[in-house]
């Protein structure tokens, strides 16, 4: 059996990705979007199912660009 090693910086990111993540479809559940694709609205499993492919696809610098966005727009809030 061969054993899988991870960065200090691939976990932090998968520690990111998952509270971001989870952030997301908490608000999807309390909020109605009302995102559509192809002029239907598209359900909750499906909105969820997009954010998680997005954050998936992101490259490490994209996921950096991101994260940096969102804590300055909480900042910009103070």
């Amino acid at each position: 059996m061969s054993e899988i090693f991870y960065t200090y910086n691939e976990i932090q990111r998968e520690k990111a990705n998952l509270l971001l993540k989870n952030f997301m479809f908490e608000m999807i559940e309390q909020k109605d979007y009302g995102w559509k694709e192809d002029g239907r609205k598209m359900t909750h499993d499906e909105i969820k199912a997009m954010i998680e492919d997005k954050l998936g696809c992101l490259e490490d610098s994209q996921f950096d660009v991101l994260i940096e966005k969102i804590v300055n727009a909480v900042f910009d809030t103070f």
